[in-house]
């Protein structure tokens, strides 16, 4: 826990960012289980697209998911619909996002990676023209990997969605 403390890295969003990071437990209070239905585009005049899905069936409603799930909802093409307001990324806020973190320990370094958690993932944006990649549930992470001694960083690396879009920067 203290090498974890040490080395959380500070969260910075862009500030056209439309989504913050969440709490895991609020986004499936938030969530319905659902299986099937029919991807659709909704666009609005002057916003980003957002993808629903038409004619879904509900597995478990909102409220009523619990960890883990029941072997009746054992279904392949199962997935989380938050069904409540996107949490927007606030000044006041950024520094209580929450994230999860694990720990891997190698022979020679440590692997620290910081996962952060977002309900809903908004299309990519290109020269004002809003391009596809919006889903639900979306995960991100940051690994810092420091020497065995825990004491210096010597690499780190930030995800992406595409393998292009992922670095490993090292800082020694």
């Amino acid at each position: 826990m203290d090498l974890l403390q040490k080395f959380k890295p500070i969260l910075y969003l862009h500030n056209k960012e439309l989504t913050t990071p969440m709490n895991l437990d609020e986004q499936i209070s938030k969530s319905e289980l659902c299986v099937g239905g029919k991807l659709k585009e909704v666009r609005k005049c002057c916003g980003p697209p957002i993808q629903v899905r038409e004619n879904h069936k509900i597995l478990c409603p909102k409220g009523k998911i619990i960890l883990p799930l029941e072997e009746k909802y054992d279904i392949p093409g199962r997935y989380l619909n938050y069904v409540a307001n996107i949490p927007k990324p606030c000044p006041n806020t950024i520094n209580n996002v929450p994230f999860y973190c694990r720990v891997i320990e190698h022979d020679d370094y440590i692997d620290l990676v910081y996962i952060f958690n977002y309900c809903y993932n908004n299309c990519f944006r290109w020269m004002d023209i809003y391009l596809t990649g919006e889903h639900q549930a979306d995960i991100e992470n940051v690994r810092i990997r420091i020497n065995k001694e825990g004491t210096k960083i010597t690499n780190m690396y930030f995800s992406a969605h595409g393998g292009d879009q992922c670095r490993w920067v090292r800082t020694v």
